[in-house]
């Protein structure tokens, strides 16, 4: 026999699904998504110095949220990776973005320096957040100069390691945060990462439909700069921060 509590719980979820009907299907499509961008904040930028974020922290280019960092680890899943070349001139008393470039096999070499133009590889890690997978939507984390090292031991745990397991690049998930430096223009933020749990069968096959989507051009990445380049030209050999 049904309770009063039981009868009353299930008037409300029928009314509650009449309520979501009579809005219809919603009125957008794959390529209305803004896929954001999420930056290791830093100490000159415009977030920090307006008290809207703290130097290490991830935070997005959307919603500003806050994800994790300086001392904070986030957990995501990293299903997929693109390079580009970010070219800025620097002609002028300010580094001027000009734009993005797809690495392919005939620029991979592009020097950084070539003459008032200058280049930074950027690694695009497309992730979903590891807690809430099946509902939340994916973002992508930059990371170059001075966090390339973290970035390219994410790509060996995608593409070497998890494939010499007969794995997918989803396998894992990746523990993010950030660890503060010195050097010789400052004190500035990399990212760090740890492996982290392997993921499930249904995760990697929300992966793989979100990585469809993207591969198909069905949804944008919200592209931005960081607001904290440094004006100072570095050369190949020397780190360079955020």
């Amino acid at each position: 026999m049904e309770t009063s509590v039981q009868k009353t719980s299930k008037a409300g979820e029928l009314a509650k699904q009449e309520m979501l009907a009579e809005w219809g299907p919603a009125p957008i499509s794959s390529k209305d998504i803004a896929i954001p961008m999420v930056w290791i904040s830093q100490f000159m930028s415009d977030k920090v110095k307006d008290q809207e974020a703290k130097a290490g922290e991830y935070r997005d280019n959307v919603a500003n949220k806050n994800l994790g960092g300086n001392g904070v680890s986030f957990e995501v899943i990293p299903f997929h990776t693109e390079k580009k070349w970010v070219e800025y001139d620097t002609s002028g008393k300010d580094k001027k973005y000009l734009q993005s470039i797809p690495v392919t096999p005939q620029n991979e070499n592009l020097p950084y320096e070539d003459g008032n133009i200058q280049r930074d590889l950027v690694y695009y890690f497309y992730v979903l957040d590891a807690t809430d997978v099946q509902s939340g939507l994916p973002f992508v984390v930059p990371l170059r100069r001075t966090s390339s090292k973290t970035a390219k031991n994410i790509m060996t745990q995608m593409y070497l390691q998890n494939s010499a397991a007969g794995k997918s690049p989803a396998a894992y998930t990746v523990m993010l945060d950030t660890k503060l430096e010195h050097g010789d223009k400052g004190d500035y933020f990399v990212a760090t990462m740890k492996v982290g749990n392997e993921t499930t069968a249904q995760d990697q096959a929300i992966c793989l439909k979100w990585l469809k989507t993207i591969k198909a051009g069905q949804a944008q990445v919200k592209e931005d700069v960081p607001e904290q380049e440094p004006s100072t030209p570095a050369t190949a050999n020397t780190p360079r921060e955020f």
